[in-house]
């Protein structure tokens, strides 16, 4: 890979709050922030497979996933943008175990497609710089900005929990490596916003480092 551009939006620390049990507040966050124009055409999900084996996982155990849209053209096709999802944190035990029944906790019920606005559009009046590009919106259900990597499940009220963010992003790189034509990247954009800002500053040099294996 000749290079790697990191960038990130709205990252709301000092002001961040405990959300509530069910996390309704971040419910439409799913499927992005609303940055304006969306994109002409839509990102097909893509579930993990071997789960059961990787261990990436969301917090109720169901297999983590991306939503994937390949180049515009022959011209782009070693360019990618990455997007970490938002959606706040889980603080405690009860609070993730009140997320794990959302879509910030759960894959059980993704939409089958995403579409998301300003620099992750492919609409090339808006976003004019990166609408061509490869884009992979790696949805967020760790509840932890993709940073977590613990082997057991943590039960509660008698329900295992688990925290492997970190094998989220193993997981998606490696099959975006493998089946999608990233190991040949030139151009990499690692972009996020609020619990994802956190993870572009979290796992950029991270992402680097892999990509550059």
């Amino acid at each position: 890979m000749k290079s790697t551009l990191a960038f990130l939006c709205a990252l709301p620390l000092a002001s961040a709050m405990p959300i509530d049990r069910h996390v309704k507040a971040f419910q439409d966050e799913l499927y992005g922030i609303d940055f304006g124009v969306q994109s002409k055409s839509a990102m097909n999900l893509h579930l993990l497979e071997n789960t059961n084996t990787t261990g990436a996982v969301c917090l109720d155990g169901t297999p983590a996933g991306f939503y994937f849209s390949p180049a515009a053209n022959a011209e782009n096709t070693n360019n990618w943008e990455l997007y970490f999802q938002g959606g706040g944190w889980c603080y405690d035990k009860e609070d993730c175990w009140g997320r794990s029944s959302t879509a910030l906790g759960s894959s059980t019920s993704w939409a089958p497609t995403s579409s998301l606005g300003g620099i992750m559009s492919d609409d090339c009046d808006s976003n004019p710089d990166f609408c061509n590009f490869n884009r992979v919106h790696m949805v967020y259900c760790d509840g932890n900005s993709f940073s977590g990597n613990r082997d057991d499940p943590v039960e509660v009220n008698g329900k295992n929990l688990y925290f492997r963010g970190r094998r989220i992003i193993d997981e998606i790189l490696n099959t975006l490596q493998q089946d999608y034509g990233l190991a040949n990247a030139e151009n990499v954009l690692l972009t996020g916003c609020s619990a994802g800002g956190l993870a572009t500053y979290l796992h950029t040099d991270y992402v680097h480092d892999r990509l550059d294996e």
